[in-house]
């Protein structure tokens, strides 16, 4: 995915009034890059998917998808103004898609600015609303993102956030981080069971390297090498090269 030109030929090839056929083009090569784990790569061709769509449905898919970017760099500030927008624009029109993606990185967000039980319900909640629709890959998604929120919190949470999450959600972390890491593990597991099931080599890719990096944390050496090298044979398979770096890096650190 790395120097992909046709960003670039679309902006020289492409005149202004016609662009807006291109916007799915632009969204694809986006979530083409955000498979990858290339995400600022991914939040440029989505703003251009977003800049040259007339169509409601293209703009908003794409602010969905430049949101989960943003979230995946940890730019949740960018992130909310964006779920706003889009969770506001589903409920009018009934864009399902995009509002439960939407109300899902809400969830995360809120988790960051230190509203943690509330977050995680929210999230939860969608995770029992995603496997009633079936809707797989969300639903391996959800489980991914509550897994590693679990992951954090099982590891200390570590940098600034800690102190936030102490003065707004003392009560619930106290019960919640004794059995944090078997939640994450247990969300982890459900990830990796349904993307592997519709082949969602990214996703189970994520999943298996963050769990690797749990049991790292843990001192289960053993169990995190295997883990983690799943996720490199994951990102080998989907050409993820950005994710596979990453876990290429994290084996090497078990020695």
């Amino acid at each position: 995915m790395r120097g992909n030109p046709y960003p670039q030929l679309l902006d020289r090839w492409v005149d202004k009034s016609t662009k807006t056929l291109f916007g799915s083009g632009y969204a694809g090569l986006g979530w083409g890059f955000q498979v990858a784990g290339d995400h600022d790569r991914a939040i440029e061709c989505f703003k251009k998917a977003i800049q040259v769509s007339l169509d409601p449905f293209f703009q908003y898919t794409a602010k969905t998808m430049l949101g989960l970017s943003y979230g995946s760099t940890g730019r949740f500030h960018e992130a909310e103004s964006i779920c706003e927008d889009v969770i506001k624009f589903a409920e009018e029109f009934g864009y399902e898609f995009a509002g439960s993606a939407a109300q899902l990185l809400m969830g995360i967000v809120m988790i960051t600015k230190g509203d943690v039980a509330r977050g995680i319900n929210i999230v939860e909640s969608l995770i029992q609303q995603l496997l009633e629709n079936g809707s797989r890959w969300r639903y391996a998604l959800a489980n991914y993102m509550l897994g590693r929120v679990y992951s954090q919190i099982a590891q200390g949470g570590g940098g600034e956030k800690s102190f936030f999450f102490l003065l707004k959600s003392i009560g619930f972390l106290i019960k919640t981080v004794p059995f944090a890491a078997r939640k994450a593990e247990g969300y982890f597991h459900t990830a990796i069971e349904t993307a592997k099931e519709i082949g969602a080599k990214s996703v189970l890719g994520q999943a298996y390297l963050d769990l690797g990096k749990l049991h790292k944390a843990k001192g289960r050496l053993a169990d995190a090498k295997t883990c983690i090298s799943q996720a490199v044979q994951s990102f080998e398979e989907c050409e993820a090269d950005v994710y596979l770096k990453q876990a290429r890096e994290a084996l090497v650190s078990l020695g």
